[in-house]
């Protein structure tokens, strides 16, 4: 096999051919225009596009089926049916920002905004009022959800949040203050929740990694190497854990007292197999696009499987035990949102019968809705969901993690499962309790190890040293970066939210020409060759690309 990836072009400078390590080959081949027809992979999948007199994507055909898209009179995207016949319409304003979405359920969800072109209100899919403020800086200080649930943000005169409030009906359910170095790095978290006050310490190192973690009870302290893994964590009252790590900075063996895990890859740097004391104990399959299609655990018995669609997008997944399929759910996207956010899922159990749920999205995620039943999300500052509360304001399911996201009461996310179908967890992501990974669109994140599981596709940055380590999870400082799609690290943003009005976007930003071309695909132009990208709030707070 070929150590290396190579690539072939044409003579007018378009890649024709990709050859990966393990010899995967996919072949691209345009238009007399330019624009990308099809693409072809070593397994025989193809997704082919068509396009209109515009040079717009028409349709997108795969082995999902044909995904269509639909423009209005400025260009902009006005129905994207997906391979399943499902479809979303969406509206504009005059300026751009998002003024309607309308689900395939005839449901929809509309936003206004202020003349700064701040997000000042959503209408949920159950027609609630949800409402945001701003201060002069554009920072978010109030949002109240149509429960009645309140959320008020304090800044100081850096922009970082001091203190967060929990209001239900008026009362001030819970507190939380935050204290910083000079760095920026939060160091302090006192929350007062259920009368109990709770205060938690973070130390770092001088690259700014987490190094200790302690709340008066439970300690964890983490060490790094030279190439920035993690070597070890301690935790009170627990035998220590040691990692060691090949030249590729992967992560080879894990041991804890007695127990030893060994892990491997393949040619393409993705996780095979983890074996315990001698004993496979997973696996891992990844399909010819590079994304993990099967995960089995040989202990539980459990076989997840997952399937994309021909822009990259988790379409369905499936969970099934000794055989039995114990649930699938079929995913609905809003492919206008940077991040192909999910706003539905249909839910199949082993029974056959299936439950549908919608959600809705403001600055950040705000409510969850299945068989006329709403629920509203308690996010923190992340987007992390603390609490899903029912439409009255009481607490349904309270979820809690450790400073890497390692969720401590799954039991809980079933219970908010239950309710509304709730699929969400640590930074928004969708937690997948069959495996214990983080879905993170571009790749999947192992909270317990600190590491996604497969390597980032960007090679290099200059701008950090600790960027150069291609699988570690926001540089080791989950308590002030998150990474919503796998490739990106960004700053913990101002505005109580993880989608505020400015995208603070930290010096190690970087974006490169197949990320870019996976944006692109995504909103259904995979041809498109982006002139800017704007680092300020558009298309309700992410990322906007022009």
């Amino acid at each position: 096999m070929t150590l290396s990836e190579s690539y072939a072009y044409d003579g007018a400078g378009r890649k024709i051919k990709e050859t990966t390590r393990d010899n995967t080959v996919t072949g691209y081949t345009y238009d007399k225009a330019g624009s990308l027809l099809k693409k072809t992979y070593s397994d025989g999948k193809t997704v082919a596009y068509t396009y209109d007199a515009l040079s717009r994507v028409k349709t997108m055909t795969d082995w999902t089926g044909t995904t269509s898209y639909e423009y209005d009179g400025l260009g902009q995207t006005q129905k994207v049916t997906d391979g399943k016949n499902r479809s979303i319409r969406y509206t504009w304003t005059k300026t751009g920002e998002k003024d309607s979405m309308t689900y395939p359920d005839g449901s929809k969800v509309s936003y206004a905004y202020d003349k700064a072109g701040n997000l000042t209100g959503v209408t949920d899919t159950n027609g609630g009022s949800n409402t945001y403020n701003y201060d002069a800086l554009g920072q978010v200080t109030a949002k109240k959800l149509a429960n009645g649930a309140e959320s008020l943000y304090t800044y100081d005169g850096t922009g970082l949040l001091t203190q967060r409030q929990e209001k239900t009906g008026g009362a001030v359910k819970e507190t939380y203050s935050y204290v910083y170095d000079a760095g920026g790095n939060r160091t302090k978290e006192t929350g007062l929740k259920n009368g109990t006050t709770n205060t938690i310490t973070y130390t770092y190192d001088a690259l700014n990694q987490l190094t200790k973690v302690g709340d008066g009870t439970v300690t964890r302290k983490y060490a790094y190497d030279e190439f920035n893994n993690r070597s070890s964590k301690e935790e009170s009252g627990k035998s220590k854990i040691t990692y060691s790590y090949n030249t590729l900075n992967q992560l080879t063996e894990e041991k804890q007292g007695t127990k030893e895990k060994d892990y491997a890859y393949d040619k393409q740097g993705n996780l095979s197999q983890v074996k315990e004391n001698g004993k496979l104990a997973e696996s891992y399959t990844f399909d010819s696009a590079g994304m993990l299609s099967k995960v089995i655990n040989a202990d539980k018995g459990m076989t997840s499987s997952y399937a994309y669609d021909g822009a990259g997008n988790r379409v369905s997944s499936e969970v099934k035990s000794d055989g039995i399929r114990k649930s699938k759910k079929e995913y609905v996207l809003d492919t206008q949102s940077a991040y192909g956010d999910i706003v539905g899922a249909i839910d199949t159990t082993e029974e056959g019968k299936t439950k549908t749920s919608y959600f809705t999205y403001g600055n950040g995620l705000v409510s969850a809705e299945k068989d006329g039943i709403i629920g509203y999300y308690r996010i923190d500052e992340k987007n992390t969901v603390t609490d899903i509360l029912d439409k009255t304001g009481n607490v349904k399911a309270s979820l809690s993690y450790d400073e890497f996201g390692v969720l401590e009461n799954t039991e809980e996310l079933n219970n908010g499962n239950i309710f509304v179908g709730n699929l969400f967890s640590y930074t928004g992501l969708v937690y997948d309790d069959s495996t214990g990974l983080y879905y993170a669109k571009a790749r999947y994140y192992n909270a317990k190890i600190g590491r996604f599981i497969s390597k980032d596709s960007y090679n290099d940055n200059n701008s950090s040293i600790i960027s150069l380590n291609l699988y570690i999870y926001t540089y080791n400082n989950p308590i002030r970066y998150i990474d919503l799609s796998g490739h990106l690290t960004t700053m913990v943003n101002d505005g109580g939210s993880a989608y505020p009005k400015k995208l603070r976007i930290t010096s190690t930003f970087r974006i490169d020409q197949k990320d870019l071309a996976e944006f692109w695909a995504r909103k259904g132009q995979p041809g498109k060759t982006p002139i800017r990208i704007t680092q300020h709030y558009c298309r309700l707070g992410r990322i906007h690309i022009e």
